[in-house]
């Protein structure tokens, strides 16, 4: 992979976050969906020093995996 091809990836994994997350902040999706949807689909895609940001998501995701969410 090439590094202009890594920045985009980065920058549309970057994008995918903050829209999810403003989507959690305006109550579009419930809250633990969307820890769930971060930490499941996007975190492993970050590289190792982001990660570490999401440490707090993925216990909040761990500690209530047998929620259940939506309707």
């Amino acid at each position: 992979m090439n590094h202009s091809s890594e920045i985009s990836k980065y920058e549309d994994t970057k994008s995918l976050i903050v829209n999810l997350a403003e989507s959690i902040i305006l109550g579009k999706i419930d809250t633990l969906e969307g820890c769930r949807q971060l930490v499941v689909n996007l975190h492993y895609t970050l590289d190792n020093n982001s990660k570490e940001l999401f440490l707090p998501l993925v216990g909040i995701v761990s500690e209530t995996d047998d929620f259940p969410i939506g309707d």
